[in-house]
């Protein structure tokens, strides 16, 4: 419940106007990607991927998870991880090619992920 609510703190604080999934927090439905299933049984990840894509009211879809910002992004929405909007690294948002081709930041986007990890305790405090 905690992150749930700091990743909400962080989008209020961004002042960015979100429409929740109707399944979400506890109730989140799975994109596809969770337990490697997309490795196991693509035919099944890709129907989780195309059923939690169309759920949602937007074209557009924020995530704090990165399976689903990649998942989903593969679909025909523009998913983007939280973390990658804080930090202005739009680069793989732009959708004018197939994902695949856009994965040269993955390196940057760990890095990202850990500068909030490493000071996540300031940001409690705070």
């Amino acid at each position: 419940r905690v992150i749930h609510e700091a990743v909400r703190l962080v989008i209020s604080k961004l002042e960015i106007e979100i429409h929740e999934y109707k399944h979400n927090r506890e109730n989140t439905t799975c994109c596809g990607s969770g337990a490697m299933l997309s490795l196991i049984h693509s035919e099944l990840s890709e129907k989780h991927k195309s059923k939690r894509a169309s759920q949602a009211d937007t074209d557009h879809i924020l995530t704090y998870c990165q399976e689903c910002a990649e998942s989903l992004s593969r679909s025909n929405k523009k998913a983007i991880h939280l973390l990658d909007l804080v930090f202005g690294d739009l680069s793989d948002t732009d959708h004018t090619g197939p994902y695949e081709q856009n994965h040269h930041n993955t390196i940057k986007k760990w890095v990202n992920r850990r500068i909030v990890k490493t000071h996540s305790d300031k940001l409690n405090s705070k």
